[in-house]
């Protein structure tokens, strides 16, 4: 009993540090995700402990945590490029870690789609990577329209299994979000009208012209 006993407390010790190591990261992480972008240093502070945390329990909750910080620490305009190379190539790994641990994270598919994108636009990859993060999270209503405008880039590399992804994304997003979709084929590549046209019934598309020409009028408007 008493070896057991031991057992249990060595065995539960490094999650409990890891614990208390993760207590804040959370708190700057959950102001991320449901409120506001916290100051960079908050960020910065935030992925230490949570490096120190990873030193006494691998989990994949807080390699998510790094690459999602990284990820918006290197659009926040504040850093060199040298510097937001580093950081994001910490962040394709902090990423690579999380999906290793945990394969159906969407939302880390997809940044590391977009990691692979800083290191290389031309990398054909990205496509793939952001397939897998449709695969895990079909119906993802914040990620629908970043998924679509990111994909519009690398259209000339869809495979039919990518054709019909986006296609059925391009349909849940009408369903869901339809001045979105709107503005996003607007602001996207032209590429991405057909995939709309050939997405959507014909009763659907009559409003989407609609829409579309709204949406240009009050454009041209703005100028």
């Amino acid at each position: 009993m008493l070896f057991f006993s031991v057992f249990l407390v060595v065995f539960s010790f490094p999650r409990l540090i890891a614990g208390i190591k993760i207590i804040y990261p959370n708190a700057v992480h959950e102001t991320l995700l449901y409120s506001e972008v916290p100051a960079n240093e908050l960020m910065l502070r935030a992925v230490a402990k949570d490096e120190e945390a990873l030193d006494w329990v691998d989990n994949s909750d807080t390699w998510l945590q790094i690459g999602h910080f990284l990820q918006t620490l290197i659009y926040s305009g504040q850093y060199e490029e040298d510097e937001y190379l580093a950081m994001n190539a910490v962040a394709d790994r902090a990423n690579q870690l999380c999906l290793s641990l945990s394969v159906v994270e969407p939302y880390v598919w997809y940044r590391l789609a977009v990691n692979r994108f800083i290191f290389d636009e031309k990398d054909l990859d990205v496509a793939q990577l952001l397939k897998f993060s449709i695969y895990t999270g079909r119906i993802e209503p914040n990620l629908l329209l970043l998924r679509l405008s990111f994909s519009s880039r690398y259209i000339d590399s869809f495979d039919e299994e990518l054709i019909s992804l986006v296609k059925d994304q391009i349909r849940l997003a009408w369903l869901l979000k339809k001045q979105a979709l709107v503005n996003t084929v607007f602001y996207a590549p032209e590429d991405l009208k057909p995939f709309v046209y050939d997405a959507l019934t014909p009763e659907d598309l009559q409003i989407f012209n609609q829409l579309l020409e709204k949406t240009i009028q009050k454009n041209n408007r703005s100028k």
